[in-house]
């Protein structure tokens, strides 16, 4: 679950630069776009990230305490 937040998260901020740095070229294939619809970057956002943060703090708080 980590590498899946951490490489989908890196690959979201290329996909909104253009690609644009490191001669990365876009993705070309049928199922990579596809699989952008799923990364992190697209369905973490507004209300469902405050959600995450929340229950990360709860979770960091019982674990701890």
């Amino acid at each position: 679950f980590n590498g899946f937040m951490i490489i989908g998260m890196v690959w979201g901020f290329l996909n909104v630069l253009g690609y644009n740095i490191w001669g990365i070229t876009p993705p070309t294939t049928p199922i990579a776009q596809d699989i952008l619809n799923y990364i992190p970057l697209t369905w973490m956002r507004g209300g469902l990230l405050y959600v995450f943060l929340v229950v990360a703090f709860i979770f960091v708080m019982v674990v701890f305490v």
